[in-house]
């Protein structure tokens, strides 16, 4: 009872309290996003302005892409069926954000090859290929070459958004 009546204890026991009352709970971190490709995939190819697309083997994956589907949660790489056109859709859910980033690479790639396939030999596929659109976020990947690319980047940001 003699220690509570001293003031510089009872202040600095208020004070704690205070200080404890005050500070918060660490904050939780985002629920990780989950967006189903390939309901997305259906969506995009919807579009009025997408051309007609079909879904690559995982052996061309493998063999051209130089992508592994086993190492990604979810694949989804579709080309034109018209093989005049230009027209990819890559949607990837990699494995870590360090294989998301070489992806991000290898897409990179991708739209710089077929520039060079496509800028002498059908030029009005060279400027779609120009417009192409690339989107990462966190482990995800997308790539859009189509007339429509501007709009299926929208809908792939608003998917991984929730």
């Amino acid at each position: 009872m003699k220690n509570l009546r001293n003031p510089l204890l009872c202040l600095t026991l208020a004070l704690a309290l205070l200080l404890a009352a005050c500070g918060s709970s660490p904050a939780s971190p985002p629920a990780p996003v989950h967006a189903d490709l390939s309901a997305l995939y259906e969506q995009l190819c919807a579009l009025p302005d997408s051309g007609e697309t079909q879904l690559v083997s995982e052996k061309r994956l493998r063999n051209f892409y130089g992508i592994d589907p086993d190492t990604c949660p979810q694949v989804i790489l579709a080309q034109s069926s018209d093989t005049l056109r230009a027209d990819e859709i890559w949607l990837i859910e990699a494995g870590s954000e360090a294989q998301a980033e070489e992806l991000y690479a290898l897409a990179q790639s991708r739209i710089e090859q077929l520039g060079r396939e496509m800028k002498d030999y059908l030029p009005e596929q060279y400027a779609v290929v120009q417009k192409a659109v690339l989107v990462r976020s966190v482990c995800y990947v997308g790539l859009f070459i189509s007339p429509a690319s501007e709009t299926m980047a929208e809908q792939f940001q608003q998917a991984l958004a929730g």
